[in-house]
């Protein structure tokens, strides 16, 4: 594991020694997962790599995490649905049932 950038370029660790390649690449992936999650955005600043003797087999470069999904809106609670209904509620019906009646009688727009 190494750093490319910032406070992390001065780094360089070896995190295990393998019999493998298989086995060090599948470290290595896990490795780059790791990075991942505890350095999120910064984990750009470190790379892993699979070594054999001086050679370099892999190199594995961890992204940043893709951003959280914002929750999506929650809708207005309905009003209750029960209780008195108020007057005014009941003059706006009417009126608009006097109106619809009206244009129905003159052919306008609710008649046919």
């Amino acid at each position: 594991m190494e750093g490319l950038s910032g406070q992390a370029a001065a780094q360089r660790s070896v995190v295990s020694d393998h019999r493998t390649e298989a086995d060090a690449r599948e470290v290595a992936r896990a490795q780059r997962a790791r990075l991942q999650v505890i350095y999120g955005e910064g984990a750009g600043a470190w790379r892993v790599v699979v070594m054999r003797d001086d050679d370099l087999v892999v190199e594995e470069h961890p992204a940043a995490p893709p951003p959280p999904r914002a929750a999506p809106p929650r809708p207005a609670p309905e009003p209750p649905s029960s209780g008195p209904v108020p007057d005014w509620v009941i003059e706006r019906v009417e009126d608009s049932i006097a109106r619809s009646e009206r244009d129905r009688d003159r052919g306008g727009p609710g008649g046919d």
